[in-house]
């Protein structure tokens, strides 16, 4: 941890007060699976997916729109070797009504999905229910992040 910043724990994370005094929140990503595998095929399947196998990744798709049926979001936390100071983040896994497996470490689809599911309540989504998303590309403070947003 960089030795000019100081750090409390609080419960939806970190906050670090920087160097030009200003704060950050470091915030910790909740695990959560709709996904309920019951053969061993679909535990393996599974398993290989949160591994990196199979997932197309959401910035090569800007644009495609899909029934969104299940959500996995996986949490992660690294060190920053330049800072030393613990980053986290999670891997958000969308999956579609046709078999297809979006992923993206974007913190923006995250608390999407968050908030979607505040709305349409958890997945599994029914074909009656599935909202239908598209990937789209929004103009961040200093660049163009990736995110999902609802249009049926």
């Amino acid at each position: 941890m960089s030795e000019q910043n100081q750090v409390a724990k609080q419960e939806a994370g970190t906050v670090i007060q920087q160097v030009d005094g200003k704060f950050i929140r470091k915030a910790v990503y909740q695990a959560f699976s709709s996904v309920n595998p019951t053969t061993r095929e679909e535990k393996i399947n599974l398993f290989n997916l949160l591994e990196g196998e199979g997932a197309l990744a959401m910035n090569d798709h800007v644009g495609e729109k899909f029934n969104l049926v299940d959500v996995v979001t996986n949490p992660y936390d690294r060190v920053d070797e330049e800072t030393g100071e613990l980053e986290y983040g999670a891997l958000t896994y969308l999956f579609t009504d046709d078999g297809k497996v979006y992923v993206t470490s974007s913190k923006s689809v995250y608390h999407t999905i968050q908030n979607l599911m505040k709305v349409f309540g958890e997945p599994h989504y029914n074909e009656e229910e599935a909202p239908i998303l598209q990937i789209v590309k929004r103009q961040g403070q200093t660049h163009k992040y990736v995110d999902v947003k609802v249009i049926g």
